[in-house]
């Protein structure tokens, strides 16, 4: 009678075996298309797909319906905080009027361009209306003036009026990639801190700019995890995946919102320096003082930065906010802080 071999004698027993004459036989073609089909995840199984075809088609509903109303909040987000980088934008020139005013009327002029726009148009979703929306706000960034030089009639009509010509071989569009989720977030921060250096070239602070850009690291990573926590602990909880998509937007709107506050602080701030100086070139003291006064109590400055940019977060939040909140349906004049839902500025 044979006895088993101990696991300890397996290794010498196979040692002492003879050399094989004879080839091991090629596994079927069949087996190998098989393993490579399922390797490559493309098999069909039943228990990996339960419900067949029709379940998988059911979870993706799902999921697209679970984050539909987190890509109207972002798209909402995204225009508001370019209207207020668009009303910070106009203290280089001239004392502007309070920011709530501009992007209410921004915010008008919005509605009535893209709704010129959809006349003219063949619209086929709100989608489009947003997309110029984004173009707008894009523009008014650059020139916040555009709200009063060019009629909302006229600039739909622009936007609305066919190219003369068109391309006819666009080249082919090659595979779109996505980075690892590592990478993906050094190159944000890499964005959002190449936004603050080029705001502080323009907005010279006596500031090393090291210590610049570490204040302002400071800043971004307390907003990005502040809307992190915020967003964690909302009902229903979030889709997978969808935290990440939140961080990266919050540091792309919270870079936006502090490059332009430095702007706002440091225009602001020496226009004020200059109004102090010509009032003591003038010999009027007391006007002076209080002058001075008045630039502490507007916290102006550079150390004014923090308090200013915690002041544009939270504008941006609740116009953001009240634009995703669905509309009252007795309301009869809706507030111009609710284009992006109420207009149909949202992508649907």
């Amino acid at each position: 009678m044979t006895l088993p071999l101990k696991p300890e004698q397996l290794g010498t027993w196979v040692a002492h075996l003879p050399p094989s004459k004879t080839p091991l036989p090629e596994p079927p073609a069949r087996s190998i298309a098989a393993l490579r089909q399922q390797s490559t995840g493309t098999a069909s199984d039943s228990l990996a797909r339960p419900g067949g075809d029709a379940g998988e088609q059911a979870w993706r509903d799902h999921e697209a319906q679970a984050r539909q109303p987190l890509k109207v909040r972002l798209a909402t987000a995204k225009l508001h905080t370019g209207l207020i980088v668009a009303a910070i934008s106009q203290v280089g020139t001239a004392p502007p009027e309070t920011v709530p005013s501009f992007v209410e009327r921004a915010s008008r002029w919005l509605e009535d361009t893209t709704a010129q726009f959809a006349q003219g148009s063949p619209v086929r979703s709100n989608y489009h209306r947003y997309e110029l929306a984004r173009v707008l706000v894009n523009a008014l960034e650059r020139r916040p003036t555009l709200v009063d030089e060019i009629a909302p009639e006229q600039m739909g009509q622009w936007f609305a009026q066919e190219p003369p010509h068109l391309p006819t071989d666009a080249p082919a569009a090659s595979a779109w990639q996505s980075l690892d989720p590592a990478t993906e977030w050094r190159m944000a921060w890499a964005r959002a801190l190449t936004r603050v250096l080029e705001a502080a070239i323009q907005a010279p602070f006596n500031r090393e700019p090291s210590a610049l850009l570490d204040d302002a690291k400071a800043a971004l990573t307390t907003e990005v995890e502040r809307q992190s926590t915020q967003a964690e602990r909302e009902e229903p909880a979030l889709p997978e995946g969808a935290l990440r998509i939140i961080r990266l937007h919050a540091l792309k709107s919270a870079s936006q919102l502090y490059a332009a506050t430095l702007r706002q602080v440091y225009h602001e701030s020496a226009r004020a320096i200059q109004q102090y100086q010509d009032l003591i070139d003038q010999g009027k003291t007391a006007e002076a003082d209080q002058c001075a006064l008045d630039y502490q109590a507007r916290h102006l400055g550079y150390v004014g930065v923090p308090h200013h940019f915690q002041e544009n977060t939270a504008l941006q939040e609740r116009l953001a906010t009240a634009a995703a909140a669905p509309a009252s349906p007795t309301a009869s004049d809706p507030s111009p802080t609710d284009t992006a839902r109420a207009s149909g500025l949202a992508p649907s």
